[in-house]
């Protein structure tokens, strides 16, 4: 006679975390264009730069097309890697900082003068030297080409792992 009793104490308690997770919804920040951002702040006047920097710190911005021109293993800290690369259509410096071990071994296959599309969290942007954007923490999704396809870009041309 005990076993029913627990039996439904499991069925309403299943019932009841399935109905809660329905109610509540999960929460995920979108993902910005940030080539389209630091177009916009090189297009800003002094003070709108200014502006412009504070109001995307901490956001998370997704860049592609960036020509790495400098790599820095074990820098700022031990077991990170630095990447200095630049953003075609503002020439903005971005400077990124890498410190996961599956990104850390792509970046030591990079060379300088390849491209790579990264998403990462603004840190600064215009504060440590003018027209230097620092992300971190920052992760390289995939090498990519020099600029845009002209015609319709499909997934796998882009990465070849994909299905």
């Amino acid at each position: 006679m005990k076993k029913p009793v627990y039996f439904n104490c499991w069925a309403v308690a299943l019932f009841l975390f399935t109905f809660c997770g329905y109610l509540l919804p999960g929460y995920a920040e979108p993902v910005r264009n940030g080539n389209e951002m630091a177009l916009s702040y090189a297009t800003n006047n002094a003070p709108g730069k200014i502006a412009f920097g504070k109001s995307v710190t901490g956001m998370l911005y997704t860049f592609r097309y960036l020509k790495v021109t400098e790599i820095k293993l074990n820098a700022p800290r031990e077991g990170a890697a630095t990447l200095i690369a630049v953003e075609p259509s503002s020439s903005l410096t971005i400077k990124m900082i890498i410190t996961a071990a599956l990104f850390l071994e792509i970046a030591g296959n990079l060379q300088p003068g390849e491209c790579v599309a990264v998403k990462g969290r603004v840190k600064s942007l215009g504060t440590e030297e003018k027209n230097l954007l620092v992300l971190d923490p920052a992760v390289i999704n995939h090498k990519d080409r020099e600029g845009p396809k002209l015609t319709k870009e499909l997934l796998r041309e882009v990465d070849t792992n994909a299905y």
